[in-house]
């Protein structure tokens, strides 16, 4: 008990990373409940989402099997077995720190949870074949802090569909977010050491070839967040990120509006962004990292038919990995993975 709190203190005063969250929710197709709940836990998430990514398991519950759980039934059956998991709609923020019916979570309990650092830092990409049919994932796992004596920790990677349509189920919902698609390499996650020096670093590379299904995931939808959980308390200690490579808010995109384009990518030095608009319109350019800290200052444009920007980012550091949003004011979001180099 005194080594746990002596950890506990150490962890408090010396963690050195922002915590990216982890929301797991146990929903399904075949669930009035989940159809009547979900719209506001979702309105949550996505307003936090520099704070928190979510994965979303299609259960069975409470009978058949419907069509996004039958994709892919073993790895939610595992997920429900490890939290022993019964019931929608049910939630887990950062495994057990907070649990219960969705319509339990709130603000408050996303803020406490947010403030509290982690120790270690993680960043996620990812990348496909040519015929777009196999998905390969990069993870670093740094230590921020020096931990000693945790021999259950384990690092998970869950793929997942950031927006399912173009069917209504059974309890009338027509929109599914953030939808599991797999566990890699398999639910159980990966070993990690028990000891780590500030700066130890671990790297899991992951592969998955993507299978048909009803429906088949598209794999410019495909995201994937990985994260290092303690099986002693589940609690997971750290999220990392990569969203999917394009997606936008809405199904149906604003008329008239052109591919938006973005170039050279990887960049060095000058980033450029064009696309042109049937009418004038607001546009927000920003930049966030895999933690969703934003480096570089939001741009905002007003009465815009015609976008032509240039970024300079050779002053930013670190190098690797940003997600660029370009979001007009009919609320319509275009995402881009930029490799700076």
């Amino acid at each position: 008990m005194l080594l746990i709190a002596g950890m506990f203190f150490s962890f408090a005063s010396q963690g050195q990373s922002q915590r990216l969250m982890l929301f797991e929710e146990f929903t399904g197709e075949n669930c009035p409940p989940c159809a009547v709940f979900n719209p506001g836990l979702n309105q949550l998430l996505d307003a936090n989402d520099q704070k928190i990514v979510s994965i979303k398991y299609q259960t069975n519950i409470p009978f058949g099997t419907p069509k996004l759980y039958d994709y892919n039934p073993a790895d939610v059956d595992d997920a429900s077995i490890y939290y022993s998991n019964s019931s929608a709609p049910y939630g887990h923020m950062d495994g057990n720190t907070w649990s219960g019916p969705v319509f339990g979570f709130n603000q408050a309990i996303l803020d406490a949870r947010y403030a509290v650092p982690s120790p270690f830092a993680i960043s996620v990409s990812q990348d496909f074949s040519d015929a777009h049919d196999t998905v390969f994932i990069h993870v670093v796992i740094t230590a921020t802090q020096a931990i000693s004596g945790m021999p259950q920790l384990r690092a998970k990677i869950g793929v997942t569909e950031k927006d399912i349509t173009g069917f209504t189920s059974y309890n009338g919902e027509n929109h599914f977010q953030n939808v599991m698609r797999k566990l890699l390499p398999e639910p159980t996650g990966t070993p990690l050491p028990a000891d780590w020096a500030v700066g130890d670093s671990v790297v899991i590379e992951a592969q998955w070839e993507i299978y048909g299904g009803d429906p088949t995931p598209d794999w410019t939808q495909l995201e994937v967040a990985a994260f290092v959980q303690n099986e002693a308390n589940k609690d997971v200690m750290q999220t990392g990120f990569s969203p999917a490579f394009i997606t936008t808010s809405t199904p149906n995109p604003a008329l008239g509006e052109k591919e938006i384009s973005v170039w050279p990518n990887p960049v060095a030095d000058m980033l450029s962004i064009q696309a042109d608009f049937e009418h004038p319109t607001d546009v927000s350019i920003s930049m966030v990292d895999a933690h969703g800290a934003s480096p570089l200052c939001p741009i905002h444009l007003h009465d815009v038919t015609m976008l032509n920007e240039q970024i300079p980012l050779s002053s930013l550091f670190p190098k690797g990995v940003y997600i660029l949003k370009v979001q007009t004011d009919e609320n319509v979001i275009t995402v881009r993975k930029v490799i700076v180099q």
